[in-house]
């Protein structure tokens, strides 16, 4: 059967979120979209022929990271929580990761119309942290003070300059005599280290097999600080560093790409035209199941005769983090 060679194909164009072509459209649509964008957003900023290439050869509209930023703001975030556009799935911190991943490329590399869509996103998820709602009913729903300090960073000035009001504050207020600029110093200092634990935990329970998805996701995390702090700052040096032991075991290029790894292998062009199918995965993001890297069936899975192969995500995923990694 044919494959589907334009990733425009996927791209709803009401919505601007990119489905599924496999299975079940709308599943995961903020995760797929928030990955694909933010990649998007990074290449325009820093290779503009690259993007230009990219957006004409698979039929994407420039408008559409755009459309989707808009949509999710006006549709998607409520005070009782946020939905994931067009299914029923209920909001986790997995879908969050990579939205905010690329509220951050947005305030680096976004247009104005970005921006402005991005701040009423923040300004949601603030409102749900000041009084303590949860994304959703979830038990994946409720944030934690590890994605708290990401939060906290995309409320700096230099990013979108609000301020970051949650439950916890007054835990912090005591030791600090009342003083409200020391308690935020000190809840950023205790959601860092949180940060940095949670990612640890993470690196052994994906070396184990276990939660991949999440620690795929950690690499938006970092690589959302590598583009507020610089490639150079010493946390950030850290932190690559807890996905250097999935890159030595061949998890995939995305994780060898992230902590610094060389070479790249398989090389991050060979996904260009990479494909696959219903019967190696149910999802177009490759990267994400670093198990099928090291049993090799990915990227070039062998498909049967009656499930057609679809054009992966994982090129532009990938060209995104080598510009923002500068490898």
């Amino acid at each position: 059967m044919a494959v589907s060679m334009k990733i425009g194909a996927y791209i709803d164009a009401t919505t601007g979120v990119v489905t599924n072509p496999l299975e079940n459209p709308f599943g995961d649509s903020v995760w797929r979209s928030s990955w694909l964008y933010s990649s998007l957003l990074v290449i325009k900023g820093k290779s503009p022929t690259e993007y230009r290439s990219i957006i004409t050869n698979h039929s994407i509209n420039d408008a559409s990271s755009t459309n989707f930023l808009n949509y999710f703001s006006q549709h998607a975030i409520s005070s009782s929580g946020w939905s994931v556009i067009g299914s029923a799935q209920q909001f986790s911190t997995d879908q969050l990761a990579p939205l905010l991943y690329l509220l951050e490329c947005v305030s680096v590399f976004g247009s104005n119309d970005d921006k402005n869509a991005a701040t009423i996103i923040m300004n949601s998820l603030l409102d749900l942290e000041r009084v303590g709602t949860p994304l959703s009913g979830s038990p994946s729903g409720r944030i934690r003070s590890n994605l708290g300090y990401v939060i906290d960073v995309l409320c700096d000035k230099s990013r979108y300059d609000l301020t970051y009001r949650t439950t916890d504050l007054p835990f912090f207020l005591i030791p600090c005599f009342g003083n409200i600029e020391c308690a935020h110093k000190k809840r950023r200092g205790a959601y860092k280290e949180a940060f940095s634990v949670a990612l640890t935990a993470q690196s052994i329970g994906a070396d184990a097999g276990q939660d991949e998805f999440s620690f795929f996701n950690a690499i938006a995390l970092v690589a959302l600080q590598a583009l507020a702090w610089g490639t150079g700052d010493g946390d950030v040096r850290q932190w690559r560093e807890s996905f250097h032991h999935m890159a030595d075991k061949g998890g995939g290029p995305a994780f060898q790409i992230t902590c610094g790894a060389t070479p790249v292998n398989p090389s991050v062009d060979s996904f260009e035209t990479a494909t696959t199918c219903r019967d190696m995965d149910n999802d177009v993001v490759m990267s994400q199941r670093p198990s099928k890297f090291r049993d090799g069936t990915f990227p070039n899975p062998t498909c049967s005769a009656g499930s057609p192969r679809t054009i992966a995500l994982d090129y532009v995923i990938l060209k995104g983090l080598q510009l923002v990694w500068g490898s």
